[in-house]
């Protein structure tokens, strides 16, 4: 293909994936090939956004081998793995889908055929640190077992290929539908587990549409200002000073918390099904996707109680903290930040609670959570 032509499709499918929302920030990779030798593929941390076909890079399909001043996808060598293991294979999608990600931490080799569109299992590769080896020997080990268009990866997410864009992307969206059908069978035979059959549960494993609850603590958010902070609450904003003593309930834990952190500048509260009933389980988010790992590290605690002082106690030094009755508070730097521990955290208490239902959990290793914080750290979160 014309390198022209296949770095504009790689931009254009980059989009493509943030609009349908399963990517975010810089998270996930697009690739195309050009021949039988090389590829093109997006570059490391560059927002999707604004990403224009000068940005992408050439690689070749040997190696994972680039020239110029843009550094690649850390998972290129994933990319020149199918390539070579895939003649058929001219499009690659890599994603952190919240459907396929919650699957790949089950603790089951395959997701069974029954569940997939294209009738045969879909293999869960060994899991590796992005950008290693490891990771691609357990992608590799994962092709050999199928002749599908998908591999999920074991605490990351989900690469599918095929022979043109369009294939491609029907391989992505079709896994996450097989991966939801998968999760909603296993919610049916394990309805009676940790978290017992609540409403939070019927809502996220089912299609039922339970309406809100009225009497549930409502979240707002914030964001610091010259005077002290704006507090929204229902779409509507309201403006307190620093030293303001009476305050709403709700307004004056977000007060305190940014009392407490100054590195804290806006605080974003969620209300997922998934993160309202983890906080009802009363038991810190744990990591089972490596992308939380990233920014929130080994686990967001659980607030025993709505109290200020409980709820900052329980957030620490941390970015995300559990409440009982709202969902968890989601703290940042930049408001961009701030929604990020947001995704990573819905996604993750999803992970969490499915993996219960498949009986045999698994968390990321303390070393691989450091690995990927201090990475996370030092180099992608400066490029945000």
């Amino acid at each position: 293909m014309e390198v022209k032509k296949a770095k504009e499709l790689v931009v254009e499918a980059g989009l493509e994936l943030v609009e349908s929302g399963l990517i975010a920030r810089t998270w996930g990779n697009v690739s195309c090939r050009l021949d039988a030798s090389t590829f093109v593929i997006t570059p490391s941390g560059r927002a999707y956004e604004s990403l224009t076909p000068d940005e992408i890079v050439i690689c070749k399909i040997e190696d994972g081998s680039y020239e110029g001043d843009i550094k690649p996808s850390s998972e290129r060598g994933a990319h020149a793995l199918i390539y070579r293991e895939r003649p058929e294979a001219n499009f690659i999608i890599h994603t952190h889908q919240t459907q396929a990600s919650a699957a790949s931490v089950i603790g089951k080799a395959e997701m069974p055929a029954a569940f997939s569109s294209e009738g045969e299992p879909v293999p869960v590769a060994d899991y590796g640190l992005p950008g290693t080896k490891k990771l691609c020997k357990g992608i590799e080990k994962a092709l050999s077992k199928t002749r599908g268009r998908a591999v999920i990866m074991a605490h990351h997410g989900v690469i599918c290929f095929g022979e043109d864009e369009k294939e491609a992307f029907d391989a992505v969206f079709s896994l996450e539908k097989s991966c939801r059908d998968y999760i909603k069978y296993l919610f049916k035979e394990a309805v009676e587990g940790k978290y017992g059959c609540s409403e939070n549960l019927r809502r996220l494993f089912t299609d039922d549409d339970f309406g809100q609850d009225e009497k549930r603590t409502k979240p707002g958010s914030s964001r610091r200002t010259d005077r002290g902070f704006a507090f929204s609450l229902d779409g509507k904003e309201t403006e307190y000073d620093a030293e303001q003593n009476e305050l709403p309930p709700e307004a004056a834990l977000h007060a305190e918390i940014l009392r407490r952190r100054s590195d804290v500048n806006f605080i974003v509260c969620s209300d997922s099904a998934a993160l309202l009933a983890a906080s009802a389980s009363k038991t810190s988010l744990l990591p089972m996707l490596d992308d939380f790992a990233q920014i929130e590290g080994r686990q967001a605690c659980y607030a025993k109680s709505a109290a200020p002082a409980d709820v900052v106690r329980a957030l620490g030094k941390r970015s995300g903290v559990l409440v009982m009755g709202t969902g968890a508070l989601c703290c940042g730097k930049s408001e961009s930040d701030a929604n990020a521990v947001r995704l990573v955290m819905e996604k993750n208490a999803y992970a969490q609670i499915t993996a219960e239902l498949g009986g045999s959990p698994r968390t990321l290793s303390f070393s691989d959570c450091l690995i990927m914080r201090t990475v996370y750290k030092l180099s992608y979160s400066k490029k945000e």
